[in-house]
């Protein structure tokens, strides 16, 4: 499928030719303008074709985090403080990796496990320590159902989720399209109790692109968000779920009545970032659906897009 290329395992160097993740899956290879090697799932329709056609994959999205850490990396706070990068729905890194590129400390989560084998391809290929776990972030710890969409697996979620996949797991599937298997689940502030336990001035950004079930993603990592003096949050938005809107709001009304500064803006391709009433919840879905980004700090960090 491609020539011979290096694949990087710590220390040590094998040769590769016609990789297929396990043994079933055909990948390809591209090499991006910086040097970076993607493995891109031959079987995605979405991804892997605006990956190969232009390089890059949510550039709207990306420019959020970069310029959060460049404002941050600009403040005095960055000597002694971690900047954390947590993406949940990580699908095959291209986020993680990009966010560990340019110094983030990164923890990537795919529940998916041949989307997981990407993930965890993608990062040993490029040297970079994305901390990737094959597992589903919820609200919740324990096995949950998880519904894989066989024709986009930026399409797949957990079964039962406010929006996205979930409505479809119940209709008659004809044609095999959905594939139900367990995945285990944890919650954010669980799995980062030991790390971070107390008040920190580090930057977190937040990534989640969960197909529906984002607003219990939150709700199970709000201990985590608040340990943070500055972060931000990426949520993919549906105009149904109604959950994430609950937990965006209760997060505005923690970070206000701290005294922290609050901005949001609603993210979408090939547009500018549009400014977004934090305060007015009832108008965030005036303008359709979108990437929901809320930036809270608790100095003069400019964490948002002007």
């Amino acid at each position: 499928m491609f020539e011979i290329l290096q694949e990087l395992e710590g220390n040590n160097q094998k040769l590769v030719t016609n990789f297929f993740i396990e043994g079933v899956h055909p990948s390809i290879l591209i090499i991006s303008q910086n040097g970076r090697r993607i493995f891109l799932d031959s079987r995605d329709p979405y991804i892997s074709v605006h990956y190969l056609q232009t390089q890059s994959w949510e550039p709207h999205v990306s420019i959020v985090y970069e310029n959060a850490l460049d404002s941050f990396k600009a403040s005095r706070l960055v000597m002694k403080s971690r900047a954390v990068f947590i993406d949940c729905g990580a699908n095959i890194g291209l986020h993680s990796i990009r966010a560990a590129d340019i110094g983030y400390e990164v923890f990537a989560f795919e529940p998916d496990p041949v989307t997981y084998k990407f993930l965890e391809l993608n990062g040993i290929i490029n040297g970079l320590q994305i901390n990737p776990s094959q597992v589903a972030v919820s609200d919740v710890e324990g096995m949950l159902e998880f519904t894989v969409d066989t024709r986009s697996s930026g399409m797949s979620g957990l079964s039962k989720s406010d929006s996205g996949v979930g409505r479809f797991t119940g209709q008659n599937d004809p044609h095999k399209r959905f594939q139900h298997i367990p995945v285990n689940s944890i919650t954010l502030s669980k799995n980062f109790a030991d790390e971070v336990k107390e008040e920190t001035a580090g930057l977190l950004c937040l990534k989640i692109d969960t197909e529906g079930s984002e607003g219990d993603v939150l709700a199970g990592a709000r201990d985590l968000i608040d340990k943070f003096d500055n972060y931000v949050i990426i949520c993919e938005m549906h105009l149904d779920n109604f959950n994430l809107i609950e937990q965006y709001v209760q997060i505005v009304e923690t970070a206000v009545s701290n005294g922290k500064i609050v901005n949001m803006q609603l993210l979408r391709f090939m547009e500018d970032p549009l400014a977004i009433n934090h305060l007015d919840s009832s108008t965030w879905h005036q303008h359709g659906a979108g990437d929901l980004a809320l930036f809270v700090s608790s100095g003069d960090i400019k964490l948002f897009m002007a």
